[in-house]
C-alpha cells in the first residue's frame, strides 16, 4: 500500500487570502485524490506538518477537522488520521446492481432469511393484500467487493415467492427474478428516505458499532398495470454513502422511475425483526 508522501507536497502561502488551515487541507485532499491513495492509509502526524510547513498545531488539527467533515479521512485514538472509504454515489432513480457498476465494485448476496409469514398490516396495505394474508420475507446481505455494505427486507405476495428459487437469490437482483416470475416488468417505485442507529445485529452483519449512523429507503415497486409486487427496506452505513437524484430523467435498461422523496420516521419493528 502506498505511502503518504509528505515531502512532494508544495509549501503553504502566507500572503495569500486563503487561511493557512484551508490550504493546508487542500494540499493534503489533493494528494490523496491524485495518488488514489487506500482506505486506512496513514496522514503524517502532527508534528510532521507543523515541522514541514512551518505551521501551529491549532493550523493543522483546524485542517484535519475540516477533511475529517468532509469525510475524507477518519481519527483513530492514540494511532493517527486515516485515509477514509470512499462514499460510494447511490442515484436514487437506478437500482443498486446499476449504481455499483457505475463505482466498478463487484456485487454479491447473502441469503440470510426466507420464512412465510402473516403480512403486518403495513405490509398488506403497501401491496393491497387483505389483512394477514400471506407473504415471504425476504433477507439478504449485499457485499460490494466482498465487503458488507447494505442490509435488505423485502416482503412479496406468498404465491409470487414461490415461484422463485432461492439459490437464484445468492447472485441476482430480487427484481429481476421478480420480473421473471411474474412475467411483468416494474414500471415505477414509491419510497422513502430516512436515518437511524444500527442495532446490535446490524453492527454484527455489518461490521461497524452499534448506534452507527444508518441511511434506509423504505420501497414499493410497481408493475407497468400499476400492481405493487414487493415491499420493503434497504439499509446501508450512512456515512459510506451518497444519495443523487434528478427530476425528468428516464434511466436506461430496468432501471425505475424516481416518483419521489419524502421525510419518514424510523421504520416500525415489523420491518426489521
Amino acid at each position: 500500500m502506498a505511502a503518504f508522501d509528505l515531502a512532494s507536497l508544495p509549501g503553504l502561502q502566507p500572503d495569500s487570502f486563503t487561511p493557512l488551515y484551508v490550504q493546508l487541507a487542500d494540499r493534503l485532499t489533493d494528494h490523496i485524490r491524485t495518488h488514489r491513495l487506500a482506505p486506512d492509509t496513514l496522514l503524517p502526524s502532527e508534528a510532521e506538518c507543523m515541522s514541514y510547513f512551518g505551521v501551529s498545531r491549532l493550523t493543522v488539527r483546524q485542517a484535519m477537522g475540516r477533511m475529517v467533515a468532509a469525510g475524507l479521512v477518519h481519527r483513530a485514538r492514540g494511532r493517527g488520521t486515516f485515509v477514509a472509504e470512499r462514499p460510494i454515489d447511490q442515484h436514487l432513480g437506478a437500482t443498486f446492481e446499476e449504481n455499483m457498476m457505475e463505482a466498478q465494485l463487484a456485487i454479491e448476496f447473502k441469503l440470510l432469511a426466507w420464512t412465510e409469514i402473516d403480512a403486518p398490516d403495513e405490509v398488506a396495505e403497501a401491496l393491497n393484500l387483505d389483512p394477514g394474508a400471506r407473504v415471504c420475507r425476504v433477507e439478504r446481505l449485499r457485499l460490494a467487493d466482498s465487503k458488507p455494505i447494505g442490509i435488505e427486507i423485502r416482503f412479496i405476495p406468498a404465491a409470487l415467492a414461490a415461484r422463485v428459487r432461492q439459490e437464484d437469490l445468492h447472485r441476482r437482483p430480487l427484481y429481476l427474478l421478480l420480473q421473471d416470475a411474474s412475467g411483468k416488468k416494474f414500471a415505477h417505485i414509491r419510497f422513502t428516505v430516512g436515518c437511524f442507529p444500527a442495532s446490535a445485529r446490524d453492527a454484527r452483519l455489518l461490521g461497524t458499532r452499534r448506534g452507527r449512523p444508518m441511511l434506509y429507503r423504505e420501497h414499493t415497486y410497481f408493475t407497468e398495470d400499476d400492481v405493487p409486487l414487493v415491499h420493503g427496506i434497504t439499509y446501508f452505513l450512512g456515512d459510506r454513502y451518497r444519495f443523487h437524484f434528478e427530476t425528468g430523467r428516464r434511466l436506461a435498461g430496468d432501471a425505475i422511475d424516481y416518483t419521489g422523496v419524502q421525510p419518514h420516521a424510523e421504520p416500525g419493528a415489523w420491518m426489521r425483526a
